[in-house]
């Protein structure tokens, strides 16, 4: 919950988003402030189901496929009508440009995180105006953490030369190439040794790779998800990511 500017990256197919989402809910619902998540690669609807699939603790499959059980019903319907409690407002526009976005989040009363997913797109949509570059971005959103100070998580898809490195893990230069690393305050890598090797031995692990951190030392946190509802869980400090009871309904209470 500290003011900083966050990069949340790796290669496509990591988990970045489902991450950041779960996060950004865990926010929400913990300290009850207002949690914008800018989605601009799935629908509002689709992110809403997979958050939804995941905090009844239902699979997402059964729910897409229409298969449930009459608890897996119950527990979906309770964890729907307490979404509306929860102040986490998810935006799939994708034509905002730039100063919408500021404008929206400035208009907050009790702003907390913002979540961007992903800067790429937001580039795209907004080249031809203010907004020209990603450092430029960078920029204006380290400017808005110090001025709401609140935190902010850029989520950002690394280029392919991660894949012909020796070593698959992502480190600061593949990302450098991007946007000016200095404004960033933290910079975490996602990265999974099973997405590259078939034979891993550790296939269900994925690591939290903090590369840069302005307050804080830098270290490698391994995560094992529980699938298939992708709850992630430290496997060195045997504690979750954030909060799940096993108990959902225990998870809203007040």
């Amino acid at each position: 919950d500290k003011p900083e500017l966050i990069v949340l990256t790796s290669r496509p197919g990591m988990g970045k988003t489902s991450l950041a989402l779960s996060l950004a809910f865990e926010y929400a619902r913990k300290y009850r402030k207002e949690v914008d998540y800018f989605s601009w690669e799935a629908s509002k609807e689709q992110v809403t189901i997979k958050l939804l699939s995941k905090e009844a603790l239902v699979d997402f499959n059964s729910l897409r496929n229409n298969t449930l059980e009459t608890d897996d019903v119950e527990r979906l319907l309770y964890c729907a009508e307490r979404f509306s409690k929860i102040p986490l407002y998810i935006d799939d526009n994708f034509h905002n440009s730039g100063n919408i976005v500021f404008e929206k989040i400035k208009c907050r009363k009790n702003p907390g995180l913002i979540v961007l997913d992903y800067i790429d797109l937001f580039y795209s949509y907004d080249e031809k105006e203010w907004l020209r570059n990603r450092s430029d971005a960078i920029k204006k959103f380290k400017k808005l953490v110090k001025e709401l100070n609140v935190p902010i998580v850029i989520l950002c898809q690394l280029a392919r030369d991660v894949d012909i490195q020796c070593d698959k893990r992502p480190v600061l230069k593949n990302i450098s190439r991007k946007f000016d690393i200095e404004e960033v305050d933290k910079i975490i890598f996602l990265y999974r040794d099973s997405y590259y090797n078939r034979n891993s031995k550790i296939p269900n692990v994925m690591e939290l790779i903090i590369a840069k951190n302005n307050n804080d030392e830098l270290e490698t946190i391994e995560y094992q998800p529980d699938s298939p509802l992708k709850r992630y869980y430290s496997v060195s400090r045997c504690e979750r990511i954030y909060t799940y009871p096993y108990n959902v309904y225990e998870n809203f209470k007040e």
